[in-house]
């Protein structure tokens, strides 16, 4: 996920969404030069909604990023789910 889906989904739901953007390392603070991101990372919050296949419940999930050199890294964005 990145800015492009920031802003919501629209009228159609996506059925999946893919990002490009690679880190050079999974373990280490998002906001850091280690993790190798073109945009910077700060503190704050993004939901992500999934729906149930079986019965079309969407259920949001609020998913907290804290930017610093102990911070969120995407391994702690994986095991959050």
């Amino acid at each position: 996920m990145n800015r492009l889906h920031a802003d919501g989904q629209g009228i159609v739901a996506f059925r999946s969404v893919v990002g490009s953007t690679d880190l050079l390392a999974t373990d280490v603070a998002l906001n850091g030069a280690a993790a190798g991101l073109p945009s910077p990372v700060g503190n704050g919050s993004f939901y992500v909604t999934v729906t149930d296949d079986n019965t079309g419940t969407p259920v949001a999930h609020r998913i907290d990023v804290e930017a610093g050199a102990d911070g969120t890294t995407l391994d702690s964005l994986v095991e959050h789910r």
